[in-house]
């Protein structure tokens, strides 16, 4: 009989003893890398002596866990009890996706298509599965084992098998040693997901040097939540930040997680010589050191008994299964017959508690027993700020099983739909509720998002533009939008506490925020179609809380109505702080206390009708910050005024209740002033007679005009002179 060798290939547990302190480790042997990849592909053998030498008592378990799950599995490969099942196994699935806002905060369809790959791989679903190497044709096993996102968490609440946590844990690591702090975020954030009940995947942004990492099954963590698999987000299923050459690390990790070996045996690191004196503790895969790349025709253990497995003619050397999923090729298409009775034994093993994960009962509490559950109707939006003229698609997320659609949306055209994913014009500023009511045919539930969609006008506010937040009590608002991705009160809002002029100005309470946090200050469309060249300008307050302490604001800049942003401006750490050091709460109490910034590089390609910018800031857990007095100013182009009209102004512009026109005159002349809308009708008549030379004001209602962008024009003689002007 081939010699049993179990491993384990999990790094983080969670913390059972306060005492033992946590250290960081990462892996850097080169071994275990894959041709052209920097990653360890699997971090098992450096992993599991890590844990070794720092969990005590860690060791004597789980040694003795694994032959217990050793004896059972002979026992039950020996009398096939799985032959009276009935049926395959089905396992729940949450994967929890521990990001910062960044590529790895991959998509819900990202997650689906992971969900397909390890389905097509386990049932013998996969089309190259009919192309292994020949020795091995016909040999591939559907291992009668199926993936389903769970549709219940553990309280029994509508769920769609998927959580998302804000952590900065997901490009940090694990923290090594005895606590694994990606999963003890998503603990604290989300609740346990008990490892006996759901197979918890945790897709990250750094996995400690591997591309994933799991644990055989042992009682050591039995139920807990950290029974489960840790993965790179660019190794979760074939599309979105993955590919087809990575999207079978989650079947070789769920291999692992079934009590698999890599087929040279218990290690990371295939190619050593030695491995042909190790072994998987399979009877029908060959002996082999094992494979970085797709070789087929590698022979690397050649004085293995032959014809021990499978139908290989005994009187040749075996070839090395170089396909196998639980090798390291790029060609991995296959299980073994054998790989699958030791996992089937391993879902029916007591050891780590992976044979209550498809019993009728835990597939009903799951929701995974195959009857969709309509729970929660939920949709968003691609684009949540647009500029007037502009679609944006909207997308059905509710779950489970809906079938009919009926949406409402005001402002927009159609303003009814019962597509399922519908895409909607709207033509008009202003900040309008969208509305879904989702049925399967029984059950209809709807879901209402009041003030969701913020249409900002095509042509923005005229420059010059100035705001010093003296007649913006809150944001949002109407001319300044925030990003708060974590929903906490550490964000972008108006304080009447200090201020740089007069008596308000915005800040974030930094004091309260968490590191790796961003919040966003994003502000409405700015015309700066008419200048040559443009400054934006502002002031801001800002302290340290102790000298390493590294916050940073950045300023970005929209020549699309931001759906695309340009970096202008970083400052950030010591360079940022404009006061000393300080512990308590800061308050700027005089200018001395506030900074001027000016942003020249913003080039011609951003003097558009529809400009915006924005302020984005990354806590450190620093002190706070204050911004105030931002202007935009520039200079204009060649003035045409010519013939009899030497000047010609419209203020305040935006427009008050009365506003003034303005202009002066070389000789008499017969004077028009009329306002136009966009598209030029005419919307007010102002004036309509003779003036003298010299300057003359005249004072206008602007009535009951609606909030957007006019034209006035004025006309003297044969010449036409106009100014754009914007009314709140």
């Amino acid at each position: 009989m081939k010699r049993l060798f179990a491993h384990l290939t999990f790094l983080g547990l969670f913390a059972a003893s306060s005492a033992m302190a946590q250290s960081t480790f990462t892996l850097d042997t080169p071994e275990g890398h894959r041709e052209g990849e920097d990653v360890n592909y699997c971090g098992n053998l450096q992993m599991k002596q890590h844990m070794f030498n720092t969990m005590p008592g860690f060791q004597e378990s789980y040694e003795n866990d694994r032959l217990e799950l050793e004896e059972f599995t002979a026992e039950w490969i020996r009398s096939k009890n799985d032959n009276n099942r009935g049926g395959g196994y089905v396992i729940p699935v949450v994967f929890h996706v521990i990001h910062e806002f960044g590529t790895e905060n991959i998509s819900d369809d990202q997650i689906y298509d992971a969900i397909d790959v390890m389905n097509e791989d386990f049932n013998l679903g996969n089309s190259d599965a009919s192309n292994v190497e020949s020795t091995f044709q016909g040999m591939p096993a559907d291992v009668q084992v199926e993936f389903r996102l769970a549709q219940k968490k553990p309280n029994g609440g509508c769920f769609k098998g998927i959580t998302r946590t804000y952590s900065s844990t997901s490009s940090t690591g694990s923290g090594g040693g005895w606590s694994n702090a990606q999963m003890s975020a998503v603990q604290n954030a989300q609740g346990t997901y008990p490892g006996d009940e759901y197979l918890n995947i945790f897709v990250v942004a750094n996995a400690d040097g591997a591309a994933g990492y799991t644990m055989t099954p042992n009682n050591w963590v039995g139920a807990s939540m950290f029974n489960g698999i840790v993965i790179l987000h660019n190794y979760v299923g074939s599309i979105g930040t993955s590919s087809a050459g990575r999207s079978r690390s989650l079947t070789h990790e769920v291999g692992h997680w079934l009590n698999l070996e890599h087929c040279w045996g218990g290690n990371n690191n295939p190619g050593q010589a030695s491995a042909c004196n190790d072994d998987d503790g399979v009877a029908d895969t060959p002996k082999t050191i094992g494979h970085t790349s797709c070789n087929l025709n590698a022979n690397t253990c050649s004085n293995e008994t032959p014809g021990y497995w499978g139908s290989v003619d005994p009187n040749s050397d075996p070839v090395d299964n170089v396909e196998n999923y639980m090798e390291y090729s790029y060609c991995s298409k296959m299980y073994t017959p054998g790989q699958r009775d030791r996992m089937h034994a391993a879902l029916n093993s007591g050891v780590g508690g992976r044979n209550n994960l498809s019993t009728n009962g835990n597939l009903i509490d799951t929701g995974t027993d195959g009857n969709d559950i309509l729970c929660d109707a939920d949709f968003e939006a691609e684009d949540l700020v647009i500029c007037a003229g502009s679609s944006v698609q909207f997308n059905d997320l509710t779950y489970h099983g809906a079938t009919n659609w009926d949406w409402t949306f005001s402002g927009g055209n159609p303003a009814n739909s019962t597509d399922e994913n519908p895409t909607v014009t709207y033509d008009t500023p202003g900040v309008y509720d969208v509305s879904l009511t989702a049925g399967n045919g029984g059950t209809n539930l709807t879901e209402s998002k009041t003030a969701y969609l913020t249409v900002l006008p095509t042509v923005g506010y005229p420059s010059p533009y100035t705001e010093g937040f003296e007649n913006v009590p809150s944001i949002p608002s109407t001319d300044w939008m925030i990003w708060n991705p974590n929903d906490d009160n550490s964000k972008w809002e108006v304080t009447t506490a200090t201020a740089y002029n007069g008596t308000s100005c915005v800040k974030i309470n930094n004091m309260v925020n968490n590191e790796g946090n961003v919040d966003e200050l994003m502000s409405t469309t700015i015309d700066l179609s008419d200048l040559t060249d443009v400054t934006l300008s502002f002031k801001y307050a800002y302290a340290q809380r102790n000298t390493g302490n590294n916050d940073r604001l950045s300023i970005y800049v929209s020549s699309d109505c931001g759906q695309s942003w340009s970096l202008r401006r970083n400052i950030s750490g010591a360079t940022l702080a404009t006061v000393p050091t300080q512990n308590a709460t800061f308050t700027p109490s005089s200018q001395n206390d506030w900074a001027h910034v000016d942003i020249t590089n913003i080039v011609s390609s951003y003097l558009v009708d529809n400009f915006r910018f924005k302020f984005t800031f990354t806590s450190d857990e620093g002190n706070n910050i204050y911004l105030d007095d931002i202007n935009l100013e520039g200079s204009v182009g060649i003035n045409e005024l010519n013939g009899n009209v030497s000047s010609f102004e419209v203020y305040p512009n935006p427009m008050a209740e009365v506003s003034t026109i303005a202009f002066n005159l070389n000789s008499e002349d017969r004077v028009s002033v009329v306002m136009l809308d966009v598209l030029g009708k005419e919307v007010m008549n102002i004036a309509n007679q003779s003036y003298t030379a010299g300057e003359h004001k005249i004072t206008f209602d602007k009535g009951a005009l609606n909030a957007g962008v006019y034209v006035v024009r004025l006309r003297a003689g044969n010449q036409d002179y106009t100014k754009k002007v914007f009314v709140r």
